[in-house]
């Protein structure tokens, strides 16, 4: 294989390899751009989804939670109401508020023995996490109250300080006979060392509702009633709601402090929240907040919904997503390449022969197997190349006959020149009268017209050589002393071929110009050699005279010898050089160079 062949293989497998690969990654980008675009719309949807999914789920927990909070809410506040269903408690009520109980002994054994039997049957009947009822008077000025506890033997009259100053004793004169809702931590009356309170949890909180009693008759305050109970309730209603893992379920007060939480979340964030805020940004992510009311109470339910845990639900989507792609990619990709191989490979032929033309190799012969449009691509390429083909020889051949029909032409211009000259020397011979050395010049001239005359153009250097000899010495029978010449060659050049009858027309103008118009005498000097070069080798012959020279940058086109020289290189090597270096009185110099 030619190194020209195998740039244009080395070539072709590149252009293989960058159409297959192109194939391949438009198939790739045509695949994997709608999938992309698929998963991203999926995530989002179902982002959205996720979503919608909490807010309806706060709802359905809103609903839940209300219906649990106010069944709980009513039944305390039902039991706060206990005095206006029962007349002997409403006395008793009335015998405290207005002091008889502490200076009348028989109002005071009457109010412990209803007091205490009324309000411990509520208790024992109510819910287990009811733990006590507090009653504050209205019109006594001191902080004396009367306390009943579940599962105590009798009421106690416990110390509670500044209880009017209390928030929660001042909403419910605010509230006016109406149901006030409070949340705390447990009171002091309730962890005294002498209260015997059963629940030693201090983590718990009280849960209160908190009621001002009026007098029936004149609808005047009597004082201020207030049911205690454990968030045992509250606690036990959100723990049976299921919500994600980093998502946070509040019960807030009126004033956006936290009733119930699941977890443990930044004040700030609540805050935010209750002031309408729809996304908070706390520490451990974002969350997106829903806050509604809950029905028959001052409370409201938030609800932080974890970006990071729909995000983590999102997530699950794009890897299934991703890798149900990438299966789908590399299942298309193997069928794409099975059946698209023979095309591929149709191509590839298509592509080889094209890079042949292009290089000059039309001996091309595509056979496709397909029957498609590249079955009939190959076959207009394989017509295309025959009769480019066909075209070339014809041209070449119609180029051969024209510069042979040149080199008879230039031939047929040298021939007379040449025997005008000779026979002008036979006929000074004849008058001299030598007629031995005419003999001998006509024997030579016959040699001499037996080399022109033979039905080739060209010839060796040895032979051009042999035959300048000849033609020399036919001219020195008549220049006789006035003419020497020394025709030397080098071995490796005897047998390089070129045109015939080349170096003559130059020999003879070294005569004829050089030396005939004057009276000189003239030597000629013709070497032939072979230089070689670093990458090649070439011929240079070398015609050289001492004669009169010439001008040679006036040298114009009658000058004949010259001109058919130079055609008739160009004819047989368009990269020959001819060059001449003359000067008057200086002699000629001609140099030939071909390469070999």
């Amino acid at each position: 294989m030619t190194i020209n062949n195998q740039v244009i293989l080395q070539g072709v497998m590149n252009m293989r390899r960058s159409f297959g690969l192109w194939l391949i990654a438009l198939f790739t980008v045509s695949i994997f751009a709608p999938l992309a675009i698929l998963s991203v719309a999926l995530a989002a949807y179902f982002n959205r989804m996720f979503i919608n999914e909490t807010e309806s789920m706060f709802t359905n927990t809103l609903s839940s939670v209300s219906q649990h909070i106010t069944t709980y809410a009513g039944d305390l506040s039902r039991m706060s109401m206990t005095p206006y269903f029962h007349a002997d408690m409403m006395d008793n009520l009335l015998e405290i508020n207005s002091g008889r109980y502490f200076t009348n002994p028989n109002s005071a054994t009457r109010v412990n023995r209803n007091y205490h039997v009324a309000f411990s049957q509520q208790l024992a009947t109510a819910r287990r996490d009811v733990v006590s009822v507090l009653f504050v008077p209205y019109s006594l000025d001191n902080d004396r109250c009367f306390l009943v506890r579940r599962h105590v033997g009798s009421h106690q009259i416990v110390i509670c300080p500044d209880v009017r100053d209390s928030a929660w004793y001042k909403s419910a004169l605010a509230s006016d006979g109406g149901v006030f809702f409070a949340h705390s931590g447990i009171p002091d009356y309730l962890t005294e060392p002498n209260s015997h309170f059963f629940f030693t949890n201090q983590g718990q909180n009280i849960f209160s509702v908190v009621r001002l009693i009026k007098n029936p008759a004149t609808m005047r305050p009597v004082g201020v009633i207030k049911v205690d109970a454990i968030d045992d309730v509250i606690s036990d209603i959100f723990r049976h709601i299921v919500i994600s893992p980093s998502s946070v379920l509040a019960l807030l007060d009126t004033g956006g402090n936290v009733i119930y939480s699941n977890a443990r979340v930044e004040s700030v964030l609540l805050e935010e929240a209750a002031n309408g805020a729809a996304r908070v940004q706390g520490a451990d992510g974002s969350y997106y907040v829903s806050v509604a009311p809950i029905t028959s109470t001052p409370w409201r339910l938030c609800y932080l919904a974890s970006e990071k845990d729909i995000r983590q639900r999102t997530a699950v989507i794009y890897h299934v997503t991703a890798l149900f792609g990438l299966v789908c990619l590399a299942a298309a990709l193997l069928i794409f390449y099975k059946s698209s191989r023979n095309t591929v490979q149709s191509m590839n032929q298509l592509l080889l022969a094209m890079k042949k033309i292009a290089s000059g190799d039309l001996d091309i012969n595509l056979d496709i197997k397909q029957k498609n449009y590249l079955a009939t691509l190959a076959d207009a390429l394989n017509q295309t190349a025959r009769r480019l083909d066909s075209h070339i020889q014809s041209e070449y051949k119609a180029v051969l006959e024209r510069r042979n029909a040149e080199y008879l032409a230039l031939q047929s211009q040298i021939n007379p020149h040449f025997l005008n000259n000779i026979l002008s020397s036979f006929v000074t011979l004849n008058r001299i009268g030598r007629r031995e050395a005419l003999e001998q010049s006509i024997v030579s001239l016959g040699r001499l017209f037996r080399y022109v005359e033979k039905n080739e153009n060209l010839s060796t250097v040895k032979g051009e050589l042999d035959f300048l000899e000849e033609y020399l010495t036919l001219q020195r029978l008549r220049f006789t002393d006035r003419l020497s010449f020394d025709i030397s060659c080098a071995e490796e050049a005897e047998d390089i071929v070129i045109p015939k009858l080349l170096l003559q027309p130059l020999v003879e103008n070294s005569i004829t110009h050089g030396m005939e118009p004057y009276d000189n005498n003239l030597r000629i000097e013709i070497y032939a050699a072979v230089e070689k070069l670093s990458d090649a080798s070439r011929l240079l012959v070398v015609i050289r005279d001492d004669g009169a020279g010439f001008d040679a940058g006036g040298m114009g086109p009658d000058s004949v010898g010259l001109s058919n020289t130079i055609k008739r290189l160009e004819l047989f090597n368009g990269n020959s050089v001819f060059q001449i270096e003359s000067s008057r009185g200086n002699g000629c110099r001609c140099e030939i160079i071909l390469p070999v």
